[in-house]
């Protein structure tokens, strides 16, 4: 028999297998051929090295036969969707799919092939410090990895979250396949300016109208210069403070020196760089608030202590040539303006709410003071609440009253013109009787407050016994007999001495009482 053996290791390989064929059926009728008959043995299986690939826009990728052949002819159905080299490298050309034919020995293998055209949302980006960005990739099923080239300046997630961490510049990769995409970032430097400030000031950190994520504030010297969650400054002391701004990684310093004002020399005591003028007032004001004010005070209190100094210190100027603050502490003397500005003095330094007001009282021009206390405004006129003997005209040394202390507009009105349109409206509230009940109290406390004539009358006698000649009593009786309870204690007042007696007394209204003054002589 002949065999027709196309290649030698086909021929090895028939031989190997007839000789072991023949070993395990020694014995056996073997089948017979031909003459001339012709045996083929086939050549092993070949296949692709891929049926199917997804590549990008511009992506190559290699595709190969496995087992034997002379040639492959490489074809693509739709050279728009990819085009195939001679030597089976398939690059994708546009977004859609195809198929790539290998023809071997009149054989064709397949390989469908798909092509995808990722892009980016974004490929320029120019961002702030401590935001963030979702960077994404659209136009494709397959998996897509990230990586920044500086994790220092932007960090980005597995998932394409970035985060701008300080200023510079990254490029962000994104992979898929062997295709690669690149957004380029620029972190932006903040701007942030701090103001130039004096102490008693508000301000705040200029960001240039920027809004920042994850941003916060610290000072080095709160005493001198605080600064809120949000940025806003207040200038507490004169001196210099280190402001520190961080926005995630980014950290900014910078330095605020608080300049030295009138209101912060007489708060802190502190004088440097002031015009001879400001630091005489500022160290006398000083001076009087560590006479009359405490911190443990409550705040109506610091303003009662204020309004009696004034008062005890100052007398009206009829001369009508004092209208200054330094007329008023220094010369003890002014007008209303004197007084009402000297009050405002005191009122901006212990940092309250309060305005001047402008109006008229008996016909005459008048200034007085408003002040916000407790989510109310309240009059205050310190002018009015110094008194002035009746005869003579003249101040009474030792006395204050608390007639005009925190009214409201409709209390105040009645004796005081003003435009309410140009001011707040004061409402008043729990302050109006807040002196009269305070007074009260003190009288009971001393045992100077009487409810009937008799005790009125007892009050009086047994502080001149006492030798207290000269006694101020709370009376709650009846006023309109003043003038017989006047003549009734000087005769009781004899009855007990032995001695003549005379008595001068001035009044004035306190709440619903009379506050009564007592001179009492013995001959």
């Amino acid at each position: 028999m002949k065999y027709n053996i196309k290649y030698r290791w086909q021929k090895r390989l028939l031989v190997l297998a007839l000789a072991g064929f023949l070993s395990a059926h020694k014995g056996e009728v073997m089948p017979s051929f031909s003459a001339g008959e012709w045996i083929v043995a086939d050549a092993a299986q070949n296949s692709l090295s891929k049926t199917e690939i997804t590549i990008s826009k511009g992506e190559r990728s290699a595709l190969t036969v496995k087992g034997s052949y002379k040639k492959v002819t490489w074809s693509v159905d739709d050279k728009k969707v990819a085009t195939v080299t001679e030597n089976g490298v398939v690059e994708g050309v546009s977004a859609g799919s195809t198929v790539v034919r290998a023809m071997v020995d009149k054989t064709e293998y397949k390989c469908r092939v798909t092509v995808e055209a990722p892009r980016l949302n974004q490929t320029k980006l120019t961002a702030r410090v401590g935001n963030t960005y979702q960077l994404s990739v659209s136009g494709t099923e397959r998996k897509v990895t990230y990586k920044s080239s500086d994790s220092s300046v932007v960090k980005v997630s597995s998932k394409g979250k970035l985060s701008f961490l300080k200023p510079g510049s990254a490029k962000v990769t994104a992979t898929i396949g062997g295709m690669k995409l690149t957004c380029t970032v620029r972190v932006s430097t903040p701007s942030i300016v701090l103001p130039r400030m004096e102490s008693g000031q508000k301000g705040a950190v200029d960001l240039s109208g920027k809004k920042y994520k994850g941003i916060s504030f610290a000072s080095s010297n709160p005493s001198v210069v605080s600064v809120d969650k949000n940025g806003n400054l207040q200038a507490n002391a004169p001196g210099s403070a280190q402001i520190t701004v961080k926005i995630a990684d980014y950290e900014y310093v910078g330095q605020i020196k608080v300049g030295n004002s009138l209101l912060a020399a007489a708060k802190y005591g502190i004088y440097d760089g002031l015009a001879k003028q400001d630091e005489k007032i500022a160290r006398k004001a000083h001076e009087v608030l560590e006479l009359t004010v405490t911190d443990e005070m409550e705040e109506i209190e610091k303003i009662r202590a204020i309004h009696d100094y004034i008062v005890l210190n100052t007398a009206y100027d009829t001369t009508y040539t004092r209208f200054s603050i330094a007329n008023t502490l220094f010369d003890g003397s002014a007008v209303c303006q004197g007084y009402a500005e000297t009050m405002k003095l005191f009122l901006d330094v212990l940092g309250m709410k309060n305005q001047l007001i402008y109006g008229t009282s008996n016909g005459e021009s008048h200034v007085w003071n408003l002040v916000y206390l407790e989510d109310a405004w309240y009059h205050l006129d310190v002018t009015w609440d110094d008194p002035v003997d009746q005869v003579t005209g003249k101040d009474m040394p030792g006395y204050v009253r608390h007639t005009y202390f925190m009214l409201k507009d409709e209390v105040m009105a009645k004796d005081h013109i003003w435009k309410h349109g140009d001011y707040p409206e004061a409402s008043g509230g729990r302050y109006e009787d807040y002196v009269v009940k305070k007074q009260v109290e003190q009288f009971v406390e001393d045992g100077l407050f009487a409810q009937t004539q008799e005790e009125f009358v007892q009050l009086a006698v047994e502080c001149a016994l006492k030798e207290k000649y000269e006694v101020t009593i709370l009376y709650a009786g009846d006023a309109s007999a003043f003038g017989n309870l006047i003549q009734t204690t000087a005769n009781a007042l004899s009855r007990e001495t032995g001695k003549s007696s005379e008595i001068t007394s001035r009044t004035q209204q306190l709440g619903e009482y009379l506050q009564v003054t007592l001179e009492m002589k013995l001959y």
